[in-house]
């Protein structure tokens, strides 16, 4: 069971964008914390009762990509001017892994709200993203066409 868990989150981190939400949630739930904290409250919420050697490795990689993406300081509500150019950075990076493809206004919120860390997306985020894709827009760095968008 153990080594069907660190396959399963190896697989995840492996990915372009690993699963952060553990820590996200941990961070939430524990507030500020050092890495070693951050790192054991993750492997709680992926099951483990401890992190060993691998499992901690492939958690500090999940760390370093929620720090990349300051998915511990993101807040969806209240955005100063400078957290908002860095959330349209951000919404840019998550969807370009479908490359410039035509993708759906709601799939792009799922794919943005993962990429952030969270596992669901509600109303906040639905209207964040809605915000967002309109001001990408209007800076003229997606296009739309119905209810698909695509990066210039």
């Amino acid at each position: 069971m153990e080594m069907t868990k660190r396959r399963q989150l190896q697989s995840q981190t492996r990915q372009e964008r690993p699963d952060v939400s553990p820590l996200r949630e941990a961070v939430a739930a524990h507030g500020p914390c050092d890495r070693a904290t951050a790192t054991q409250q993750a492997a709680y919420a992926l099951g483990y009762q401890r992190a060993g050697k691998a499992v901690a490795a492939e958690i500090d990689n999940a760390i370093r990509t929620a720090v990349r993406r300051r998915v511990n300081r993101a807040s969806m509500a209240g955005m100063e001017a400078d957290d908002r150019d860095f959330m349209k950075d951000q919404f840019l990076a998550a969807v370009s892994q479908r490359g410039h493809l035509w993708i759906e206004r709601e799939e792009a919120s799922r794919i943005f709200a993962h990429w952030l860390g969270f596992r669901r997306t509600g109303s906040q985020i639905q209207d964040t993203v809605k915000s967002l894709i309109n001001g990408l827009i209007r800076d003229q760095r997606l296009e739309s066409e119905g209810t698909c968008i695509r990066r210039i």
